[in-house]
Order: C-alpha cells, then sequence, then structure tokens
C-alpha cells in the first residue's frame, strides 16, 4: 500500500510538471504553469525574459492570449525595469567573474605576483595582479583605471574620424563614472565627459556617444535641430540609442572616481 502511494505521488509530480508551457504570445515569451486555481496571474521572471503564467487547468489558450494582450504594455514596461535593475547591479570582481570588453565576456583571474599591479589580457582571460593579496575596494580601482584607459586608447581614432566630417574641434576628451548618463557635453569649452562603462559594450555604442555628445556642440538642445543633425552624422542613431535604453551604467560605488 505504501509502495503504491509513493507511485501514485511520483505520478502526480510528473503530472505538475509536464503542465509548464514554454510558448511565445504577441512576441512574449511565456511559460504557462496550469494549476488547481480559479483565476489566472502574470508575474515576471526574475531574468526578465519571460511572463509566467498561472493559469486554472481548464482554462483556454485563447483566454490567456487575450489576459497577455491587454497587460502588453505593463509587461513591456516591467521588463525593461528587471533588465535595469541587473545590468545597473554592481558587476561581480571575483575569481572567475565574467568580465565585458567592448562586448566581449572574459573571465577574472586575479594573482598575486611580484612585480607591480597590472591588469592584462590573455586570450579569454582578464588578469588582474596584485602584489599583495587584494581586497574588493583595490580590484574595482584596478578595473575602473583599466576601463578608463580602453576609451582613452579609442578616442584618437575617433575625433580624428569625427570632427573634419562635423567640422569642429573637441577641446577635451575626459571619462568618470556616471550613475545614470552615458556621457555629457560643455558646449561653450566644448569639453566631453565619457561614462567609462562605455568600454563594457560593444564599441559601436561608444562611436554613438561621441557623436551624440559632439552634435551638442553644434546644438545644446535636445530639438529637431539636433536630431536632424544625429540623423545627417550618424543615421543609425536610434538603433543605438534604444540599445542603451535597455542598459544602465554599472555601479562602481567603491572605486575612487
Amino acid at each position: 500500500m505504501k509502495r503504491s502511494g509513493q507511485i501514485k505521488s511520483r505520478q502526480e509530480h510528473q503530472q505538475k510538471r509536464i503542465k509548464i508551457e514554454h510558448t511565445v504570445i504577441h512576441g512574449v515569451p511565456v511559460a504557462i504553469h496550469r494549476k488547481k486555481i480559479k483565476h489566472i496571474y502574470l508575474r515576471i521572471s526574475r531574468n526578465g525574459d519571460e511572463v509566467q503564467v498561472s493559469a486554472p487547468l481548464a482554462v483556454q489558450q485563447s483566454y490567456i492570449a487575450a489576459c497577455i494582450a491587454k497587460r502588453k504594455e505593463w509587461i513591456e514596461k516591467s521588463f525593461e525595469k528587471v533588465r535595469f535593475r541587473r545590468s545597473s547591479a554592481v558587476p561581480v570582481i571575483e575569481e572567475g567573474a565574467e568580465i565585458l570588453l567592448w562586448g566581449k565576456p572574459y573571465t577574472l583571474l586575479i594573482r598575486e605576483d611580484t612585480g607591480s599591479s597590472s591588469v592584462q589580457i590573455d586570450h579569454d582571460a582578464v588578469i588582474l595582479s596584485f602584489r599583495r593579496q587584494a581586497d574588493s575596494e583595490l580590484r574595482t580601482k584596478a578595473l575602473v583605471s583599466w576601463y578608463r584607459d580602453r576609451i582613452a586608447e579609442r578616442i584618437p581614432d575617433l575625433a580624428a574620424k569625427w570632427e573634419p566630417i562635423m567640422g569642429i574641434n573637441v577641446n577635451e576628451w575626459r571619462t568618470r563614472r556616471m550613475k545614470t548618463r552615458w556621457g555629457s557635453c560643455s558646449y561653450k569649452s566644448k569639453r566631453i565627459w565619457l561614462n567609462l562603462d562605455l568600454a563594457r559594450h560593444p564599441v559601436e555604442l561608444l562611436e554613438y556617444i561621441v557623436v551624440h555628445e559632439m552634435v551638442h556642440i553644434l546644438e545644446p538642445s535636445h530639438n529637431a535641430r539636433f536630431y536632424a543633425l544625429m540623423g545627417k552624422y550618424f543615421p543609425d542613431w536610434q538603433k543605438y540609442r534604444k540599445e542603451l535604453k535597455q542598459l544602465s551604467p554599472a555601479s562602481w560605488h567603491s572605486a575612487a572616481q
């Protein structure tokens, strides 16, 4: 009797697992969990990549689709909020963590060395070397400095490309940590600041921000003239703006400015 009860319990468990259906409804990834409940409930997955639907066992797929359509605006906003929280999280700086450079992932290796502190790329790894055991703050400072240098390496070529095209000269380029902006511009002094976190993302996004801030030297406001100039110099600018809207600068809170 006990064995038959165990078999029945396993069968019920398998049935519960079978009642999870992954599909796409109105362009939205959906995981449908059918349960012994009376109403439909929607929630966003932890990763912000699908809607998890709890639905009664007998409810029709068409009714679920109608619920998704009705809540689609809320779903899209919720996806964006989750992606924002994830992308703005403090980067993990520990052995084996993933480190991004120009959109490419590297594995972080932390080493003690008798020489001076350094950050180097070796094939698919970023190696942080220190003369003594480094705490989290020291690792963060080293990586921030390394990202700042990577952007500084790109600026001369970008300036040489775009300054003659746009007919302007930028007096000074700087990088800094920014919590909410990817770049800023002082059009009077012709000084441009770039968020050092751009080094973690594809280099095309850095170029877009460079052009965006250079256009601000010609037109300080986000008005019709500004967008006309963006269309003239960087026709695909809306594509890259959309990509950046799905991201957010990392929180390098433990590093020096």
